[in-house]
């Protein structure tokens, strides 16, 4: 009957552990959106201003090449995406390591 109830008491307490990590990741991951989003924003007006030039952030600096704003944005671009797909990557991996050591 003692081992009954500690077996019960361990998953308990292992679901309790597992949701708070869950939740944990859910914040990590809607932050990341936030972020994403935010960055999406001032790429997009990176983006008008590749286009229709006219002094802006990149006038006067080593980015007033044409070419040069586009290979930043791009890259900027790609390591935002990146970022985003990596975080259910992150919740995955947690989740496989409470399974494998509680």
């Amino acid at each position: 009957m003692i081992c009954n109830n500690d077996h019960i008491f361990l998953l308990v307490l292992y679901d309790c552990f597992s949701v708070k990590i869950l939740q944990y990741n859910m914040v990590l991951y809607f932050v990341t959106v936030k972020y994403f989003l935010a960055f999406m924003y001032l790429y997009f007006l990176a983006f008008l201003n590749i286009f229709f030039k006219r002094g802006g952030y990149f006038s006067g600096t080593v980015y007033d090449h044409k070419y040069h704003r586009v290979f930043h944005f791009v890259y900027f671009l790609f390591h935002s995406i990146l970022m985003l797909f990596s975080i259910p990557v992150l919740v995955h991996v947690h989740h496989k390591l409470l399974i494998l050591y509680t």
